[in-house]
């Protein structure tokens, strides 16, 4: 898409920090872990905050598990 310069989302965050906490470049496994690192790093996310710039959004929901959803 024209002018796009860069793409971010909830799971590349996740996987970053979990890179930067375990060495593992994933989305953890567990739905717990994945909370624990959302409400540890609640200000990593605030990229995902709509700018004074112009922005396409898109989500989409994904099942993780049988117990939750995950916007994506």
């Amino acid at each position: 898409m024209p002018g796009v310069v860069g793409v971010i989302s909830p799971a590349s965050i996740v996987k970053q920090i979990n890179y930067e906490l375990t060495g593992r470049s994933k989305v953890p496994d567990s739905d717990n872990e994945v909370r624990e690192i959302m409400e540890k790093h609640g200000e990593d996310f605030s990229a995902l905050i709509a700018s004074s710039f112009p922005m396409l959004s898109s989500f989409g929901l994904v099942r993780l598990s049988t117990s939750s959803w995950q916007c994506s």
